[in-house]
């Protein structure tokens, strides 16, 4: 929980970096396409009886998602940045079933599952402009400094009675560098691409399975977990917009 509490430190230092500077009117919008890949392990614990520590290995691959920001520039030339970096939610529905050939008769359920999952990821970012003396009119070099927090939720609601519901809520903080060129093609309108590194990752997970026949303190897990490094990066192509 500590490393989760100088998390979220980090990141109210930066955005009150952000509001100690005296901003300009101008105000940016900006459009994102996202390729993200992340991986990581989660660390259940060890078994003190047999001596045996539990992993588990996740890998993502997310491409092709949209996401819009606001850009508030500052009179230093610096910029601040606000963006709903991912949200979703999806219900997925299968059943698996054997019928009575020569009736259509429903004979029994094999399996199925209803699966939900809702996703919220919003990014702050503070940047910094590069070789500001540069006379260069077309192109500028920024780097920037992020927070993301972020929530997941997932449930699995099977259909056998022989089977029970399963829960799991992960909230957590990550904080990147973030590397950015931007190329104007006139006053209004202008690219951007950048590849956010993640440095460090930390979340709170809690799962839940209903089974009844599972002692109360067996049925909900709790993990924290703290990773260090780049381990997760993406590449953003995105498109501004100087309101």
């Amino acid at each position: 929980m500590k490393k989760l509490n100088l998390g979220i430190i980090l990141l109210l230092a930066t955005i009150n970096l952000f509001g100690q500077s005296d901003l300009k009117k101008a105000i940016d919008f900006k459009l994102y396409s996202n390729f993200d890949y992340s991986s990581k392990y989660i660390n259940y614990g060890a078994d003190t009886v047999n001596g045996v520590t539990i992993n588990e290995y996740r890998k993502e691959v997310k491409g092709f998602n949209f996401s819009p920001s606001l850009v508030f520039y500052t009179e230093k030339g610096n910029s601040s940045e606000i963006e709903i970096s991912r949200l979703d939610y999806s219900n997925k529905y299968y059943k698996k079933y054997s019928l009575v050939d020569s009736t259509g008769k429903l004979l029994n359920v094999l399996s199925g599952n209803s699966q939900k999952q809702f996703e919220l990821y919003l990014r702050y970012e503070y940047k910094l402009g590069l070789f500001k003396n540069k006379d260069w009119k077309k192109m500028k070099l920024i780097l920037g400094f992020s927070g993301t927090p972020f929530v997941v939720w997932n449930k699995i609601d099977p259909v056998l009675s022989t089977e029970f519901t399963q829960k799991e809520t992960t909230v957590g903080l990550y904080l990147s560098v973030i590397p950015r060129i931007e190329y104007s093609i006139n006053e209004k309108w202008y690219l951007d691409l950048n590849i956010p590194l993640a440095l460090a990752t930390t979340h709170y997970t809690t799962m839940k399975d209903e089974n009844p026949t599972l002692p109360i303190k067996e049925r909900t897990k709790t993990i924290i977990d703290y990773y260090n490094g780049p381990v997760s990066f993406a590449i953003r192509f995105g498109i501004g917009f100087r309101i």
